[in-house]
């Protein structure tokens, strides 16, 4: 078979549904082995199964960006098809590698007995009569008031109803909201004139499914309120975008850092509409008064997890009295982000260009943050899923930011050896592993971004 008829059966079948298939088929094998095995059980073996699931995913994206515009339809059906069935299948798990999912029954247990979850932190004595054997062993920082904002509460409350002390409903409402960034995702894509089928980068995430399906976080509420607030910039729904935004930062604060790229779309009027509907998400709960931020604030002054700038500003002035090397990277941390946030004000010219630039400030976040958890990819999947580009030649990608991130989703699962007895002394080539390329790539990203540009200007 000479090279160029090699070269026309591959395009024949990366341009129909076979290969997403085969892709997608190995993606639900992967769920079902964490149905057999337990991630938590074994984490080599995690790590191991977690790594083949994300080669494939980077994989099928490759193959995405290489399709003709034939058939888009019956792809994206196959892309949500896969994506419900791997959710679906996770949910018959129980989480093994977070403890968030008990935490988050037990503060809707309290919210169902009329308290409020920002009063009392679940040690406190006057909520010993609600601790039992199934949820409270289980319970994290029993030391501290609940650290989720507003309405991941309410929400949290109303999947409770639904399925009273199991953790399973968690998990199906982070599912269901992950699933629901993938659609809207997909919608916000075709309105801008974007080949939706790019949302398979939400829909097919390995880290989406893993630590929304099975451990339940709710940043999947976040980052589906962050793309529906775009997508209603584009119907031009300006004071709802703003809403939205601020929906959003009630579920994870993080997405304030995006409210100035939405400002140049929304305008100011829209500030107050957005601050009045984050006071009355905030009603039930006031309460608690100042308390309710105690939570939030303790656990954003404590976390240190799997850092890169952070982590390297404290130790160059780790010589400083009283722990000050943490004050100094967590103020030039802020910093950063802020001036970042006011820099991305300045492209976000449409609707789309919100959602990058918005997604780069959070992206930047990661890289400047005391805490970076390996689910917090998911904050830029919708950057991923309009910067990735095919690379030249035979490289299955251009070198762009949405490719760093994509990078650091895949190997963030390092940082769960760190759990392993003596699991700590794996830092250092774990950071290495993980953020080494993605500065690189970054740097690559800017210098060709920089090159275009100046191509541009001169035309």
């Amino acid at each position: 078979m000479s090279l160029r008829h090699a070269s026309a059966v591959l395009g024949r079948v990366t341009s129909g549904s076979g290969t997403l298939l085969v892709f997608g088929a190995l993606l639900e094998l992967w769920a079902v082995a964490y149905v057999v095995w337990p991630p938590g059980d074994d984490i080599p073996r995690h790590v191991v199964l977690f790594a083949g699931a994300w080669l494939g995913y980077a994989l099928a994206i490759a193959v995405v960006l290489r399709l003709s515009p034939a058939a888009a339809s019956r792809h994206l059906a196959l892309i949500f098809g896969i994506a419900i069935v791997v959710r679906g299948t996770l949910l018959f798990t129980s989480p093994t590698l977070s403890d968030d999912a008990f935490r988050s029954v037990w503060d809707a247990r309290i919210m169902h007995a009329g308290i409020n979850p920002y009063l009392y932190p679940p040690g406190a004595e006057e909520l010993a009569q609600y601790r039992d054997e199934a949820i409270w062993p289980r319970v994290n920082a029993p030391h501290q008031r609940t650290p989720y904002p507003p309405l991941a509460e309410l929400m949290g409350a109303v999947a409770y109803a639904a399925l009273p002390e199991r953790p399973v409903a968690f998990q199906g409402l982070a599912a269901i909201a992950d699933l629901l960034s993938a659609g809207l995702l997909a919608w916000l894509l075709h309105r801008v004139g974007v080949d939706p089928r790019r949302s398979i980068v939400v829909a097919w995430s390995p880290a989406g499914a893993l630590h929304f399906a099975h451990s339940g976080h709710n940043d999947s509420l976040m980052v589906a309120l962050v793309i529906g607030a775009v997508l209603l910039l584009t119907f031009g729904r300006r004071s709802l975008a703003m809403m939205a935004l601020a929906g959003a930062a009630m579920v994870k604060a993080v997405p304030l850092l995006s409210g100035p790229a939405f400002l140049r779309q929304t305008g100011w009027p829209s500030l107050a509409l957005g601050v009045t509907a984050a006071a009355l998400m905030g009603a039930p709960f006031a309460s608690a008064g100042p308390a309710a931020l105690s939570g939030l604030l303790e656990e954003g002054g404590e976390a240190r997890f799997n850092d890169s700038f952070h982590w390297l500003v404290e130790r160059t002035f780790a010589g400083l009295p009283g722990g000050a090397g943490n004050t100094v990277a967590s103020l030039l941390a802020l910093g950063v982000v802020v001036i970042g946030s006011l820099v991305a004000m300045r492209y976000a010219t449409s609707p789309l260009a919100v959602l990058v630039a918005g997604s780069r400030v959070l992206g930047l976040y990661l890289l400047v943050a005391a805490a970076v958890q390996p689910w917090y990819v998911a904050w830029v999947a919708p950057l991923m899923a309009v910067s990735l580009q095919r690379g030249r030649g035979m490289g299955p990608f251009a070198f762009t930011d949405g490719l760093a991130w994509l990078w650091f989703g895949g190997t963030a699962v390092l940082t769960d050896l760190t759990y392993l007895p003596g699991g700590s002394g794996h830092w250092p080539w774990i950071r290495a592993v993980e953020y080494l390329p993605v500065y690189v790539v970054l740097v690559l990203a800017v210098i060709a971004w920089r090159r275009q540009t100046g191509i541009e200007r001169t035309q």
